[in-house]
């Protein structure tokens, strides 16, 4: 989808030319629905602690079947369908694309 914005320039992110500080702008607004995707599966006990690793460099990372359900669980979650303006209901994707516009 193009809409004719300029990527390079952020609002909340700093402007790096290696970087896309819009894109990480954008994503603030969905941020949450990775969050409450998270503790779903958390509650669901579809993952637990095992599923985590430290690296090296004391990064935390998510084992790869792990992974795999939490990109469905997000999947999910962003297509559900959700009441929006006019009483019809629409999946955070459209959202994203009506607030971008």
């Amino acid at each position: 989808m193009m809409l004719g914005l300029d990527y390079s320039v952020g609002f909340l992110h700093e402007i790096n030319q290696s970087k896309t500080p819009l894109v990480y702008d954008i994503q603030e607004l969905f941020r949450w629905l990775i969050d409450i995707s998270v503790i779903q599966l958390l509650e669901e006990k579809k993952i637990e602690k095992s599923d985590f690793t430290i690296t090296k460099n004391y990064h935390t990372r998510l084992g790869e079947n792990a992974a795999k359900l939490l990109i469905e669980k997000i999947n999910s979650n962003f297509n559900a369908r959700y009441n929006y303006k006019d009483g019809k209901n629409y999946s955070y994707q459209i959202i994203l694309q009506d607030n971008l516009q």
